[in-house]
């Protein structure tokens, strides 16, 4: 497979290898069985070569990709919470409503 790419298409600080470009490339122009072989780095043609990725590495790609946005965007409301609140914790709810620390009748019981 050969690439149309410039000799020097991005700057090494991105990650980018030219390998992973030249299969983006073949990609974004339709030929979507362009691979990377993992042992060589070499451009291949997965279909040829009897590469196939099953359904359910995909299905867990995604999966895994979703949860780690959604535990992001957790973190990111609460700490904006934490700036609306001027970064100081509101004390005096935490114990409303609630028994005693010790449970009923406070600290240890027994010997009287």
């Amino acid at each position: 497979m050969g690439s149309e790419l410039p000799a020097d298409p991005m700057p090494p600080e991105t990650g980018w290898t030219r390998p992973m470009l030249v299969v983006r490339n073949q990609h974004d122009t339709g030929i979507t069985a362009a691979g990377l072989n993992a042992y060589t780095g070499d451009v291949i043609d997965t279909e040829h070569e009897g590469v196939i990725t099953p359904l359910r590495v995909k299905t867990q790609a995604i999966e895994s990709a979703t949860e780690a946005a959604v535990m992001l965007l957790r973190i990111d409301d609460v700490v904006v919470a934490g700036e609306l609140k001027g970064g100081q914790v509101d004390t005096a709810d935490d114990d409303a409503g609630g028994p005693p620390a010790g449970g009923p009748g406070g600290g240890m019981g027994g010997a009287m």
